[in-house]
């Protein structure tokens, strides 16, 4: 068995988007081809703007079964995440939940051997996954969040909300397009 390294993400949780009319509604609202997400194996990284393209949110997001979508979001940050969605699903048949409490959210360095992980949607030699809330992963070793933020910032990786001000930030200072969040087609 070989060891990984890994940061406990306690900055992000996870929101649910289920719902027939999900993955129309998504594919309006987020900078990202939401069609890319073909199988339950896949991961993307996306952000959600306002209206002159400035930074709101930046978010993972995955795709678990047919119309049901888990968004990876800043926890600090995520009650006005769900009161944005809100407001642009008035006759949307969709539902968004709070997942925050079922799951905990990680982040590898080297290959998980305990979890199924998702490849690093930005590009960076790492794995995501989670956790049923207060399961502890068995073969890694934890390193501190702070080993995960310096990781990113050596990499050139914004860190969500704490790198890109909101509703100031343009995405493209922030290589976003670079690190696979939007699309342009």
């Amino acid at each position: 068995m070989t060891d990984y390294k890994y940061a406990h993400l306690t900055d992000r949780s996870i929101i649910d988007i289920t719902g027939p009319d999900s993955q129309s509604f998504l594919q309006g609202l987020i900078t990202q081809d939401i069609t890319k997400l073909s199988s339950n194996h896949d991961m993307i990284y996306s952000a959600l703007l306002t209206a002159n393209g400035k930074f709101l949110h930046d978010f993972f997001i995955t795709k678990p079964t047919q119309n049901h979508y888990q968004f990876w979001i800043e926890t600090k940050r995520r009650d006005d995440f769900i009161k944005r969605l809100q407001i642009y699903a008035l006759r949307a048949d969709i539902q968004i939940t709070d997942a925050c409490d079922q799951y905990d959210l990680y982040y590898a360095m080297g290959e998980v051997t305990d979890h199924t992980a998702y490849t690093d949607p930005r590009g960076l030699n790492g794995k995501l996954f989670q956790t049923t809330s207060g399961e502890q992963p068995q073969n890694g070793i934890k390193i501190d969040l702070s080993d995960y933020y310096k990781f990113c910032m050596q990499q050139n990786t914004p860190i969500g909300s704490q790198t890109m001000p909101i509703k100031l930030a343009n995405i493209q200072q922030y290589n976003l397009e670079e690190l696979n969040a939007i699309a342009f087609d």
